[in-house]
């Protein structure tokens, strides 16, 4: 628990370091434009999900992105392709088993600049095996930390995506939090 707590730390004092020494202002019509582009990142993660669309939320990291599982047994991902792996890996299991996935996200501090932004929310994942006709209540909640750079195509990616484990109750207790779906 302790090595889960440090590399949470360590993943915001990178992010805060690399948002407050790359980034400078941003006018308010940018970062509402900015804000709605970073929130289809996230209806395009909860879909791939739906789906089970592993080249979809692959597609959502850049080429060089970072991905810290919130399991201390696996080493960090550092590109692209052990990212797909990854998700490809837990997408199969879902398949296989029979079940459909939902991912919800509320995010508590959104800062964004020219190139970089940040968020840190909570996020949950329901399943549902093809026998039920809803996804239970309850799931998987965890707290998250991510950065996400400004492509030249205009589009935002993930550049950093660091998670842990977190108590059910946290994903609700923040009534002020961003749903971005």
């Amino acid at each position: 628990m302790i090595h889960i707590m440090n590399r949470l730390f360590i993943i915001c004092l990178t992010t805060l370091f690399l948002f407050t020494s790359c980034n400078s202002e941003v006018n308010e019509t940018n970062k509402e434009e900015a804000s709605k582009s970073i929130d289809r990142l996230y209806q395009d993660f909860s879909e791939s999900y739906q789906t089970l669309d592993v080249d979809l939320v692959t597609n959502l990291y850049t080429e060089d992105a970072h991905y810290l599982p919130g399991d201390p047994t696996q080493a960090t991902m550092t590109s692209r392709s052990q990212i797909r792996q990854g998700f490809a890996n837990y997408f199969e299991w879902a398949e296989n088993n029979g079940n459909d996935l939902n991912i919800s996200f509320r995010i508590i501090k959104r800062e964004i600049g020219d190139s970089l932004a940040y968020d840190i929310g909570y996020y949950l994942i329901q399943s549902k095996s093809v026998d039920e006709q809803e996804f239970q209540e309850g799931g998987n909640v965890g707290k998250f930390v991510v950065t996400m750079g400004l492509q030249q195509d205009g589009s935002w990616k993930f550049l950093l995506d660091g998670f842990s484990p977190a108590p059910y109750d946290a994903f609700f207790a923040d009534s002020t939090a961003h749903n971005p779906g």
